[in-house]
């Protein structure tokens, strides 16, 4: 079964909302799970901190994975959290 498009369900997307204390300008919202910017080492650095920096503009929900062991990489510049220094950074 199809269901109906709703215009206004749609229009109220893009209205002001609130969750919690943060006023949005609409209801969508960009979901950050991972940035790829470890540097040497896979430990996080100031790009890094620009990268999130930029996203606290967009009032995004961030999330981020690591890798929990060397063999446990997924893929490239992945952070870690294995050793003192990804832990440190």
């Amino acid at each position: 079964m199809t269901r109906p498009y709703n215009q206004q369900s749609t229009r109220a997307l893009f209205e002001p909302t609130k969750a919690e204390a943060m006023k949005l300008k609409n209801r969508t919202v960009m979901t950050l799970m991972t940035c790829n910017c470890a540097g040497p080492d896979l430990v996080s650095g100031v790009f890094t901190a620009e990268y999130y920096a930029k996203c606290t503009s967009l009032r995004s929900i961030i999330t981020e994975d690591n890798q929990v062991s060397a063999p446990a990489q997924g893929y490239a510049n992945m952070l870690g959290c294995y050793t003192d220094d990804q832990i440190a950074g």
